[in-house]
């Protein structure tokens, strides 16, 4: 017999961009409910959601939230968005089989603003055996969403659906008790989340299946990221929707995309098959069933504290190698000013590698990110565009793995990976070989 009732209510608020898509009827093509509010679905709540519970508890997974033996016991609700603003991002199409922009091909997607809060419901009901375990696991959710391991919405690796967590409270209902089956008859479904004031314990999410890299770097030289049309001829993209302050920013579809860039370049030096490359990064075809999503996570890299400069250039005439009489270009790029820095993060989830024969998926994906970021750092990379004229270049101060600090002396670019005893390492060097 299920006794007990539980509604558990997780105050989040949006710490990135939102992207549901609708079916069109909204001008922006975002999901509204019948009062036009803006909503995230209860299914898109569901599947992320267990989609997680299934990789950290998997026994209790098919047990609590179903499957096709097991009615399941938790019961969502649509998410009503409040504090909406929404923002509009350009980008550029690229040409997938050369890897360059097309040309006068430009794209808008509409987002939900960082900034915008909402109230994740969750009812459980379940017996007395289960009473003790669904604390735990909704608590793991949410402490999985603080982290970012749980992701709503769509774009969810290009830095979409990340969450942070204002408060995680509950409250219970015993359905043998007299006044608590009258509280439940006597009031509204969704009244009853108002009542949750036990706080729930907001557990260390399970990681052993997610890893975290976060580059931390200086940017001494400035930085240009294009990003379709600019104002005021700025080019660098601006978000006007971070706590009502412009900031700058560096979009994680071009984190992502210069982390794929680079890993198809190594796997090209050491004869890796392509196919490797797709199955951590993800494909784009239009085929339905042959969709996958990939398993890298790129974030926004917000500059906050970044400082401007406009430079002027001469302009050269590319056929005479002459400069051209009276013309001139201006670059507005953004730097970092004193000891300030920028985090780079990228993380990995091994939930899809879980079989035998897709462990060295699970290790080529790190390799990759973890490469790539390393060489980010140590100025070898550039990010954005003017790389020929030094822009781009970033200064690495620290690469963290998982809170871990990497043996990198980044001051004199040098790479001793030697103390770092782990199984990503000793990949490292089979790869490097």
């Amino acid at each position: 017999m299920k006794k007990y009732m539980y509604f558990f209510r997780i105050d989040i608020r949006l710490d990135s961009i939102l992207r549901i898509s609708g079916d069109g009827d909204d001008a922006y093509n975002l999901v509204t409910n019948g009062e036009g509010e803006y909503i995230i679905p209860s299914t898109g709540i569901a599947g992320a959601v267990k989609n997680y519970v299934n990789s950290a508890y998997p026994n209790e997974c098919a047990r609590l939230f179903g499957d096709r033996d097991n009615d399941s016991s938790v019961i969502y609700y649509d998410v009503i968005c409040s504090n909406v603003n929404i923002e509009a991002r350009k980008g550029i199409c690229i040409d997938g089989r050369y890897g360059v922009a097309e040309n006068k091909k430009l794209f808008t997607n509409y987002y939900i603003g960082q900034g915008m809060e909402c109230e994740l419901k969750i009812q459980c009901n379940v017996g007395k055996e289960d009473s003790a375990i669904i604390k735990d696991i909704i608590g793991d959710v949410a402490a999985a969403i603080e982290s970012g391991r749980i992701r709503f919405g769509a774009k969810k690796t290009n830095g979409a659906g990340i969450f942070a967590v204002k408060n995680a409270v509950y409250t219970c209902l015993d359905m043998t008790n007299d006044d608590d089956r009258r509280n439940y008859i006597d009031h509204n479904i969704l009244s009853l989340f108002e009542q949750c004031k036990d706080k729930l314990e907001v557990n260390s999410s399970s990681m052993d299946e997610w890893n975290s890299y976060i580059l931390e770097a200086r940017i001494p030289n400035g930085l240009i990221v294009k990003s379709g049309d600019r104002e005021d001829g700025a080019s660098v993209n601006m978000s006007r929707e971070i706590d009502n302050k412009a900031e700058y920013y560096i979009p994680a579809s071009t984190i992502k995309g210069i982390v794929r860039s680079y890993s198809e370049k190594i796997a090209g030096y050491l004869d890796i098959s392509h196919d490797k490359v797709t199955d951590v990064f993800g494909n784009d075809t239009s085929e339905k069933d042959e969709i996958n999503a990939g398993s890298v996570y790129a974030d926004d890299c917000i500059l906050r504290k970044a400082v401007t400069t406009k430079y002027n250039r001469i302009k050269v005439d590319r056929w005479l190698g002459s400069t051209i009489s009276g013309a001139k270009a201006v670059d507005m790029v953004v730097s970092t000013e004193g000891n300030n820095t920028v985090s780079v993060r990228v993380s990995v989830d091994g939930s899809k590698y879980r079989s035998e024969d897709k462990e060295k998926l699970w290790k080529y994906a790190n390799a990759f990110v973890y490469l790539t970021l390393r060489d980010i750092g140590l100025g070898k990379l550039p990010i954005g565009s003017g790389d020929a004229v030094g822009y781009g270049r970033l200064e690495g101060v620290n690469l963290i793995i998982n809170g871990r600090k990497c043996p990198i002396d980044y001051e004199h670019k040098k790479v001793d990976a030697s103390e770092c005893e782990s199984e990503l390492i000793d990949f490292l060097r089979v790869l490097e070989v």
